[in-house]
């Protein structure tokens, strides 16, 4: 996925479990910034938002599940 400088993904949460990997860029969970090169693990049924930063971000979603 890619997001604009500064894109505010709403609250949302998935049916499934899923992991997220910075491919380029920066995002804001929170009071946490995840950089290029890291990852962060988001529960299924988890409530999350996000702010891509500055220069925008490129994301990866793996999920563990095979439909949904």
């Amino acid at each position: 996925m890619r997001f604009a400088p500064g894109y505010l993904l709403p609250r949302h949460s998935h049916s499934a479990d899923c992991v997220y990997y910075v491919v380029h860029g920066e995002v804001q969970l929170g009071k946490r910034v995840v950089k290029a090169g890291e990852g962060f693990f988001v529960p299924k049924d988890h409530p999350y938002a996000y702010q891509a930063g500055p220069d925008g971000v490129e994301l990866l979603e793996f999920r563990d599940a095979t439909s949904f």
